[in-house]
C-alpha cells in the first residue's frame, strides 16, 4: 500500500522525458523478502520509490534494467537458491527465486499523455487517484513479448498465456474516532504503512495538525451532528466516552468494514451494542481491540491494533514465524 503511494508520487514528480523502469515481482518460490505485487520505480540515476527486496535486487536493477528493457518489457528470474549465491549471485539471503517484470517508460510531457501509455503504470495511477480497485493482467505473447495492463483491455486483444494477475487496490482507509494521546501513535503507524488516515473528534484542541501532522483528514464536528463515515475500510473507536462511542458505533456499525475495533473491555462493548439494540454484531467487533502482545503504553497498544488489522487484511494466522517450516510469506499456516 505504501509502495503504491510512493511510486505514484515519484512518477508525478519525475521530470518530463525522463526514462523510468517499473519492476514488479510476479512470481516467487521458497523464502523471499517480498511477495508478488511488490514494486520499485527506477530512473537511470537510481532508486526512486518502492522495493522488491532488501536492497540487493534493486542494486542490480539500477545497473541492468534499462539495457534489459531497451526493446520493451521483459521478465527476469533472480535465483538465490544456490548455496553459492552469497558469493556469485545477488546475496538475497532468502534461498528462493524471484521473477521480476520490468516495464520501460518515458515520462510524458503532459499529464494527459499517461492515457496513451500501456502497462502497469497507468493502472496504478488510476487506482491511486480514483480510490477504486482494478485488475491487472500480464500476458506472455509470441516471440517473448509481454503485454501488461487493465484486464478489460488486455484480455480483449489477441490472447496469450496469462503469467500474472493482480487486483490492485487503493491504500486501506483507517478512521480513528477520538483524538486523545493514545490515537497519536496509531495514526503515525498507519501513515508509516501508507494507509489513508482520518482523525475524527469534536475537540479542535486535540484534533489538530500539531498532534496529527501527517493525517490525511482531520474532522472536528460535534458528536451530536452527523458522524463522519466516508471512505471507511477500518475504524477504531476510542473517544473515551461511552456516549460518544455509542453515537459512533450506531452510525457506522452497518458499514461494510474490514475492521471495527473498540477500545475497552469486552463487557463495555457488549453494553454499547445493547445500547444501540444491535447485540448481533458482537462477533463483528474487535473488543478488546488489538492482539494480545502484552501492550500497556499508547505506542504498544497502537502496535497491537495495527497488527490485528494487518493480520485480517492479509488473511494471516497469527503465530511466531519461528514456529513455521513454510516460506516466510506463507501466512496461512505453521507447517
Amino acid at each position: 500500500m505504501k509502495d503504491l503511494q510512493a511510486i505514484c508520487r515519484a512518477w508525478t514528480e519525475a521530470p518530463a522525458g525522463q526514462n523510468l523502469v517499473l519492476a514488479t515481482v510476479i512470481g516467487t518460490t521458497g523464502s523471499v523478502y517480498r511477495r508478488r505485487g511488490a514494486r520499485v520505480l527506477l530512473c537511470q540515476e537510481g532508486w526512486l520509490a518502492g522495493s522488491i527486496s532488501g536492497g540487493c535486487l534493486e542494486a542490480d536493477l539500477i545497473k541492468t534494467a534499462f539495457d534489459r528493457t531497451a526493446n520493451g518489457s521483459v521478465i527476469a528470474t533472480f535465483d538465490a537458491s544456490s548455496p553459492d549465491d552469497i558469493w556469485f549471485g545477488f546475496g538475497l539471503g532468502c534461498q528462493g527465486t524471484v521473477q521480476v517484470l520490468m516495464e520501460p517508460y518515458v515520462k510524458p510531457s503532459q499529464e494527459g499523455g499517461l492515457q496513451a501509455l500501456e502497462g502497469s503504470m497507468p493502472l496504478l495511477i488510476d487506482v491511486w487517484k480514483s480510490g477504486k480497485s482494478s485488475r491487472l493482467v500480464c500476458l506472455q505473447k509470441g516471440h517473448g513479448q509481454v503485454e501488461v495492463g487493465f484486464a478489460e483491455t488486455v484480455l480483449n486483444r489477441d490472447q496469450g498465456e496469462v503469467l500474472y494477475e493482480e487486483m490492485v487496490g487503493p491504500p486501506l482507509s483507517l478512521v480513528i474516532y477520538g483524538a486523545g494521546k493514545d490515537a497519536i501513535p496509531l495514526a503515525e503507524i498507519g501513515y508509516a504503512l501508507g494507509w489513508t488516515t482520518t482523525i475524527v473528534d469534536a475537540r479542535p484542541a486535540y484534533a489538530n495538525r500539531a498532534n496529527f501532522p501527517k493525517a490525511d483528514r482531520i474532522v472536528t464536528t460535534s458528536w451530536q451532528e452527523e458522524i463522519y463515515q466516508e471512505r471507511l475500510s477500518a475504524a477504531v473507536i476510542m473517544t473515551h466516552s461511552f456516549e460518544n462511542d455509542r453515537r459512533v458505533l450506531d452510525a457506522i456499525c452497518n458499514q461494510d468494514l474490514i475492521y471495527l475495533g473498540i477500545l475497552g473491555p469486552k463487557s463495555r462493548a457488549k453494553k454499547l451494542l445493547e445500547s444501540i439494540g444491535n447485540d448481533n454484531l458482537e462477533n463483528k467487533i474487535h473488543a478488546p481491540v488489538g492482539l494480545n502482545l502484552g501492550a500497556e503504553t499508547p505506542a504498544e497498544i497502537a502496535v497491537s491494533i495495527i497488527s490485528e488489522i494487518l493480520a485480517l487484511t492479509s488473511g494471516a494466522s497469527v503465530f511466531s514465524l519461528r514456529e513455521s517450516d513454510s516460506p516466510i510469506h506463507d501466512v496461512s499456516r505453521k507447517d
